[in-house]
């Protein structure tokens, strides 16, 4: 998941905006990376700056997002944030906005991950190909008719397996 072409365009996501996001966070980015406030910031944004500096951490040039219970997440630059969902979409399989983001999860974190990896999959190629869906009812199995010797057949595979006494491996 670490290793993603950047390269990938950035058409579906949109650039940080506002105070949520933490790499539009100028001051508190200074806080975080220089260890010292910034000297234009007056009271009431020290104090905005400092209740943020609780949530996150630079280390070696990484983000940071430290939750409650002490775990911590990768904040990902805006610009690498559609490469990684694309690299992380494509190896899950193509399954989808909820397991995609729940895979983003387990490394990484930013405010508005969900929407920004519903908006990049809703371009995915092959999901809008398919037309994947994963709610849709199975059917019940219907018994296949018989038409005559060796009009169907069938083949089991398995292996590579340890190589038996007559040099099989499948």
């Amino acid at each position: 998941l670490h290793a993603v072409d950047t390269a990938d365009a950035q058409d579906t996501i949109a650039p940080p905006q506002g105070p949520h996001d933490i790499w539009a966070d100028t001051n508190t980015l200074h806080a975080l990376q220089q260890g010292i406030m910034p000297d234009t910031a007056e009271v009431r944004e020290r104090s905005r700056i400092t209740k943020r500096l609780q949530m996150y951490a630079w280390s070696n040039g990484t983000l940071l997002r430290t939750f409650t219970d002490g775990n911590t997440r990768q904040v990902p630059n805006p610009e690498q944030r559609s490469a990684l969902i694309s690299a992380t979409h494509s190896q899950a399989g193509h399954f989808g906005v909820r397991r995609t983001t729940a895979l983003l999860a387990r490394a990484y974190w930013w405010h508005g991950m969900s929407q920004d990896v519903r908006r990049k999959l809703q371009s995915c190629e092959f999901c809008q190909r398919a037309q994947t869906t994963f709610s849709a009812k199975t059917q019940q199995l219907q018994p296949l008719p018989i038409q005559g010797m060796f009009y169907r057949w069938g083949i089991d595979l398995a292996g590579p397996l340890p190589i038996s006494k007559r040099g099989n491996l499948y």
